[in-house]
Order: C-alpha cells, then sequence, then structure tokens
C-alpha cells in the first residue's frame, strides 16, 4: 500500500489522518468545509466520489504530499462538512473547495476529482481558470447532454444509479434501510462483470464510508449531488461552448470510462492528455495507489 498507515479512529469515529496532516475546518456562507491537509510544496486539491468521504485518499496522500501540500476536503453534505439547505450543483460546490483555499492562503492549487468529485473539479477550473494550476479527472463523466439519452435498459450507457439517487425519498429510504449492503454493492459491483478486484477496499474503509453516510442527514445530502444533474448539464454545456480551458488536463480512466473520457476531453481542454490505468475497476486511489501516484506525480510537473 502506499504511504503506509495503519488505520485508527479518532474519538469521532472518523479516522485519523496519516502521519503529517491534520484536520481543518473553514467557514463558508453556507457553514464549514473540512479537510485534512499535510506536506509542502504547491498545493494539491484531492476531491472524493460517492459514497466515499477524504478517506478514498489516504493511500496516496503521503507520497503526493513529499512535493506538494495535499488539501483533501469532504464534499459538502459528508463528513465533516456542512449539511446545506441547498447547493449541491457542482458550481457552488466547488466555491467550497475555493472557500478552503482561501482560508489557507492559496490563490492557485492543481485540482484532482475522482467521480462526483471529478465533476466539482471541472466546475472549479471552469469557473476560476486563473485560479487552477492542473486539472485531473478519474474515472468520471462530466455532466453533458449525453446523459439525457442515458437508457432504461443495459445495451449503451447504462447508470442506473444515477436515475435510482435522483428519485427523492423513495432512494433515500431504500438506501438507508440496508446501507452497508448498497456501499459494498457500489464498491464491488460498479462495473458488473468487469470491475477489477476490489479486496483492497477493505472492511475498515467501507465502515468509514457507512458511518459517514449514516450520519443524520448526510444520505440526502450526498443524493443531492445526483439530483443536481439538470443545472449541472445546463452550466457544463454553456462552459464547453464558451471556454474549452488552456490549463493541463489530465483524464484518468479506467477501462470501463476511458471512451466516455476520451470523447470528453478535448470539450473540456484545448490540449488534453487520456491515460488508462489497468487492470483497474472504478475505484482508481485505492485499487491502484501506486499508478495514481506515478501518474499524478508526472502530470503534475507540466506547465501551461
Amino acid at each position: 500500500m502506499t504511504g503506509k498507515h495503519r488505520p485508527e479512529l479518532d474519538r469521532s469515529g472518523t479516522p485519523a489522518p496519516p502521519s503529517g496532516f491534520e484536520h481543518v475546518v473553514a467557514p463558508s456562507g453556507a457553514g464549514t468545509v473540512h479537510a485534512v491537509v499535510g506536506g509542502t510544496g504547491p498545493p494539491l486539491v484531492l476531491l472524493h466520489g460517492w459514497p466515499q468521504t477524504w478517506w478514498t485518499w489516504h493511500k496516496v496522500m503521503p507520497q503526493l504530499a513529499a512535493n506538494h501540500q495535499v488539501i483533501v476536503p469532504d464534499l459538502r453534505g459528508v463528513g465533516g462538512s456542512s449539511i446545506t439547505a441547498g447547493g449541491y450543483d457542482k458550481r457552488t460546490m466547488a466555491g467550497d473547495v475555493l472557500t478552503m483555499l482561501q482560508a489557507l492562503g492559496h490563490e492557485r492549487a492543481s485540482v484532482v476529482g475522482h467521480d462526483i468529485g471529478g465533476q466539482v473539479a471541472y466546475a472549479f477550473a471552469a469557473q476560476h481558470p486563473e485560479r487552477t494550476a492542473h486539472l485531473a479527472i478519474m474515472s468520471a463523466h462530466v455532466p453533458d447532454a449525453t446523459c439525457l439519452d442515458y437508457r432504461l435498459l443495459p445495451g449503451g450507457p447504462w447508470k442506473w444509479w444515477w436515475a435510482l439517487h435522483m428519485v427523492e425519498d423513495v432512494a433515500d429510504r431504500l438506501i438507508a434501510s440496508n446501507l452497508d449492503f448498497y456501499i459494498d454493492h457500489r464498491i464491488d459491483r460498479h462495473d458488473s462483470g468487469t470491475n477489477y478486484d476490489t479486496s483492497g477496499i477493505t472492511a475498515f474503509d467501507r465502515g468509514v464510508y457507512v458511518r459517514a453516510y449514516a450520519a443524520p442527514g448526510a444520505l440526502t445530502a450526498s443524493l443531492q449531488w445526483y439530483r443536481a444533474f439538470p443545472t449541472d448539464i445546463a452550466d457544463n454545456e454553456s462552459d464547453f461552448l464558451t471556454r474549452p480551458l488552456a490549463v493541463p488536463y489530465l483524464a484518468l480512466a479506467d477501462p470501463v470510462t476511458l471512451p466516455e473520457m476520451s470523447r470528453q476531453a478535448a470539450r473540456i481542454a484545448r490540449d488534453p492528455e487520456v491515460a488508462l490505468v489497468e487492470p483497474c475497476g472504478h475505484w482508481l486511489p485505492e485499487q491502484q495507489p501506486d499508478l495514481v501516484v506515478g501518474a499524478l506525480s508526472e502530470f503534475l510537473q507540466r506547465t501551461g
């Protein structure tokens, strides 16, 4: 495992940060943003997806911290960040990233996101290109107009859980009633029939995520990330048309997301780089941490 760290829990029941990292909380207009921060050098933000927290990056954080100040927030609504009444569109969530950077005294940062975090990372770069040194997105589809053509049945693009998560009340109650089973299912069968070995995502790791999403209001807040997709699609289509990014961009894909991310790459940035991580499933930072560290370390040396 990259970044040897014996899992422990702090007094709140959340994981203790790796050695050299600490919890940081920054106020925002809607509450507070929590992050785990460590290392020295140019700032590097790592954003997690669903159903995870900052902990998804724990295997890669120590090595990346050798050359960067690594800033790993919890997305709005889960972990140590505030649950809010609204603001789950990705532009607003990107504002939480800016809040944390300003609290730490940074004007500019490299931003990396996995899954939903990749969508937030794009929104940050699109709204704040002057503040973005590098952008990397892992195993994520930035919501665009193609999402409107997703199929109800298998045979084409088929993200059934996106649709489920968007059904208010029904999804909340069904998932909450068997949260540990559902999180296991999403981890182990995200890409049914093709997903790479997930045994490296341990019972401890899964327990971290279950506890975080079982907190009062957290599951519903996280489902709002999906319920904001219609707003995100409109925002992203506008950004794609008006300003393909000039910042260095890396699309880091698993075999399943490679076609989708390759298609989007030129819409996101003027000079994109697309790289495949294999063998791997959806959960790149946990399934292939050494390959992720290597790819990011090389990419972050690029200059725009």
